[in-house]
């Protein structure tokens, strides 16, 4: 039986940040909770399950500091592992007393940096980064010189979602193209053979994932497709994979595996 997913506190008062980053999270496979306050955050950190490590925004509403937070936050809980996170120039870690041990990550961040510095404080990969990772470097020794490097191409409207899936997709060290359509998934086959898999949202403007799958397989038999979608009246497309959103804890190391495989 393997190891419980770590579990993290993410706090930040800006919606769209907390949010993104707690996506970020739960796809690489980490149980994820949140707080829009220091207040919020030390209300959460008083209960079970207690989390492995807090990642906070240093200049927070209502009162309490990111540092203030965390200094509070290791009385309560002495093994808790902390991550602050500033957008700001300055070296406020000079101004305020950072947690002994604790991380500095300045934003704007990529997935794939936020995913390092957690590695760093839990001495672990993220739960879906590790056997992705190691599979894909094994590939990249037994692959011929000269040759490129497989890529995923992700096929996604949504900006966040894309944003995700990008990030997590560099992150587990493969390379990434991106549309926002099935035209321009469609316009960037024939320049890139490399391309190995389609990762596509289903529910596109003009023409659907559906369609766009039906169109690879007749220009590319050998590009693999792994199709998703939110909702669950969709059409099976025979010779292609579905995984449904939101993204489990395995569909990253699912298409990271395809990719290594070519």
């Amino acid at each position: 039986m393997g190891r419980a997913a770590a579990r993290i506190l993410v706090v930040d008062d800006l919606d769209d940040v907390r949010e993104t980053t707690m996506g970020v999270l739960a796809a690489a496979g980490y149980a994820v909770t949140s707080a829009a306050s220091g207040a919020e955050a030390l209300s959460l950190l008083a209960r079970e399950p207690a989390p492995d490590l807090l990642l906070t925004d240093i200049v927070l509403g209502g009162g309490v500091n990111g540092f203030e937070l965390a200094q509070r936050a290791v009385q309560l809980l002495p093994h808790l592992k902390i991550l602050y996170a500033t957008g700001y120039a300055w070296n406020l870690e000079e101004v305020h007393a950072a947690v002994p041990g604790s991380r500095m990550l300045r934003k704007p961040y990529r997935a794939h940096e936020l995913l390092r510095e957690i590695d760093l404080l839990l001495d672990g990969p993220a739960p879906i980064v590790a056997a992705p990772d190691r599979d894909a470097a094994i590939a990249a020794l037994r692959r011929k010189p000269g040759k490129a490097k497989p890529a995923v191409l992700v096929v996604e409207d949504d900006p966040r979602s894309s944003s995700i899936a990008v990030e997590l997709f560099m992150g587990l060290g493969l390379v990434v193209f991106s549309a926002a359509s099935a035209e321009d998934a469609l316009a960037l086959l024939p320049k890139h053979p490399e391309i190995a898999v389609l990762f596509s949202d289903i529910r596109l403007p003009g023409l659907s994932g559906t369609e766009l799958a039906e169109a690879v397989r007749k220009l590319r038999p050998d590009v693999k497709i792994v199709l998703t979608s939110a909702y669950v009246d969709v059409t099976p497309v025979p010779g292609t994979r579905f995984v449904p959103k939101p993204w489990s804890t395995t569909d990253f190391a699912l298409v990271a595996g395809l990719v290594a495989r070519n």
